[in-house]
């Protein structure tokens, strides 16, 4: 039995795998929660007194916060694949896959804020956003230019 070679395969391929990571960050955002209980950085009865603080904190979170990027990175990363090989789904997959990677930088800069600061980590958390926000922005730009040249345009 051969199989058949379809031009579009691995670019729709691509896309797909960018939409199941971009519903995987659910799951991450939920398995970052249940790591913070365990590691003792969050309480289910918000009793901050108990909690580890400061850097030592961020570090114990360090895992968490790595699944968290990196499926909504990975996300990215298969749209922007999918968009070079041609597929006309992908520009969808790198809007949709960008904004839950502004969302995932965004959650673990303010829970590391607040894990950090006791006080004003809200300020720092709107500043850290907007940086977020730049970063993000900047790979979506060079992953749309990927594709253009790839494409040819």
């Amino acid at each position: 039995m051969s199989t058949i070679h379809v031009p579009g395969n691995r670019a729709e391929h691509a896309v797909r795998l960018s939409w199941i990571f971009f519903g995987s960050t659910v799951v991450a955002l939920i398995l970052n929660g249940v790591w913070s209980l365990i590691v003792g950085t969050a309480s289910p009865a918000g009793d901050e007194e108990d909690l580890v603080q400061g850097w030592e904190g961020v570090l114990r979170n360090i895992p968490a916060y790595l699944l968290l990027i990196s499926v909504a990175a990975l996300s990215v990363w298969f749209a922007t694949q999918g968009g070079k090989r041609g597929s006309q789904r992908a520009r969808s997959a790198l809007v949709a896959s960008s904004l839950v990677l502004l969302f995932a930088m965004s959650s673990v800069t303010r829970d590391a804020t607040e894990v950090v600061m006791t006080t004003r980590a809200a300020t720092i958390t709107w500043l850290m956003f907007s940086c977020d926000a730049v970063l993000v922005a900047l790979v979506f730009f060079v992953a749309r230019q990927r594709i253009n040249r790839a494409s040819g345009r």
